[in-house]
């Protein structure tokens, strides 16, 4: 590849893992926050700013870094990174994704306008720019209501408000005042009812969607940060793979996303999905991994390749019969003084693998739901052999914190 590639980036760990298969890393230049030096090998170009979703920052030192050697292409895989990823590659005439479309994809109240107008059912919402309007916004959506900031992931900051007196009582919260001090706007949406909160990642191809991949989450996401958690696979006959198979391409097409990789959550009601939002780079956990093992198909590697103007063979094959469940153990604030090993897990039936944090790994505040101190991967015939594992789990699993 002619000229550097910029990676935009928090402190995904993968994302440099796998660009560095496709780029040397003397070609990479990294542009981060200082807080996640020591993610990076010490022979790693970093350029610091305060924040990466702050534009003017990111293109001052995208500017004088294309002064040297021209800029190839840009790689933004978090949340925060990719509004401002588009917009590099839409200042610098660079291939991929530009801003307009990072921008639909980023921005939770943008997304949910695109998609109500392409006839997608999403939940009802109001964006407001205040939280001392969420009173207001949750009277006239009706109670209960979710509040989270436009620009976010993995449940942060998100919170279930149930009334208008538990409204005013979080408003006198610590958790008020992060959205009193956040640079972005605020979505209030209606709590939808839901028998599940599903997730579906796929790869996108010209448009298309060439390969996707159905999950349901143990348990909705705002229950479960910290805890028992994880995401298992539903077979191509069901009737939800259906309904979702359905939905994907609307949404792909409201947003219009090229080529990428997608990771989308929406709320399955019994009889249809509401889609509840999407991104534009892989999901987070163990769910590229459950893929990868299922299919042979690395989202990573694929979202790196679209990013670099590169093909990618996605033409998946089944490695494993019958269905892969992705499993989080629960992890605390402290750091972690001791876990069980991998052989004292391999027991279980239907056991894949595991990868575990090492001792001394420091988890702090704020957890999300991606938050955890290992993840177990294991084969399953069917949903019913869910409740038999985790249970063969927890009595196996152990660990200890210091604080």
């Amino acid at each position: 590849m002619n000229g550097r590639v910029i990676l935009l980036n928090s402190g995904k760990t993968d994302a440099y893992r796998h660009l560095v298969k496709f780029v040397p890393a003397t070609g990479i230049d990294v542009i981060t926050e200082r807080k996640y030096t020591a993610l990076y090998p010490t022979n790693t170009n970093l350029h610091y700013v305060n924040d990466i979703a702050d534009e003017t920052e990111v293109l001052n030192v995208a500017r004088k870094l294309d002064s040297s050697d021209s800029i190839a292409a840009v790689v933004s895989p978090s949340e925060r990174s990719l509004p401002v990823g588009g917009y590099l590659r839409t200042y610098f005439n660079l291939p991929g994704t530009g801003f307009d479309v990072a921008w639909g994809f980023a921005n939770k109240s943008v997304m949910k306008s695109k998609l109500r107008s392409a006839g997608v059912e999403v939940a009802r919402a109001l964006t407001i720019s205040n939280i001392r309007q969420l009173v207001d916004a949750g009277d006239e959506i009706g109670w209960p209501v979710v509040v989270k900031p436009v620009i976010g992931s993995g449940s942060m900051n998100t919170y279930k408000i149930h009334n208008r007196e538990e409204a005013a009582s979080f408003l006198e919260t610590p958790q008020a005042d992060w959205f009193r001090n956040s640079r972005y706007q605020i979505i209030v949406e209606e709590y939808i009812t839901m028998k599940g909160e599903y997730h579906c990642d796929a790869i996108i191809h010209n448009g298309q969607v060439v390969f996707f991949v159905l999950q349901r989450y143990f348990s909705p996401l705002l229950e479960c940060t910290g805890a028992w958690g994880g995401s298992i696979m539903i077979g191509k006959g069901d009737e939800r793979y259906d309904k979702i198979s359905a939905i994907y391409p609307k949404v792909v097409k409201a947003l219009g996303l090229k080529d990428g990789v997608t990771h989308m959550e929406a709320f399955w009601t019994g009889t249809k999905f509401i889609v509840g939002e999407i991104s534009c780079r892989p999901a987070g956990g163990g769910i590229p991994k459950s893929i990868l093992l299922k299919y042979g198909i690395d989202l990573w590697d694929a979202f790196t390749a679209a990013s670099l103007n590169l093909e990618y063979n996605h033409k998946a094959s089944e490695l494993i019969p019958g269905i892969i469940a992705n499993i989080d153990l629960p992890v605390q604030t402290g750091r972690l003084v001791d876990i069980c090993t991998i052989d004292e897990l391999s027991s279980i039936d239907g056991f894949v693998s595991a990868d575990l944090s090492p001792v001394g790994t420091l988890f702090s505040e704020p957890l999300n739901s991606s938050s955890a101190t290992g993840i177990v991967y294991v084969q399953l015939q069917s949903d019913a052999e869910l409740e038999g594992t985790l249970q063969q789990l927890k009595e196996r699993y152990h660990s200890a914190y210091e604080s």
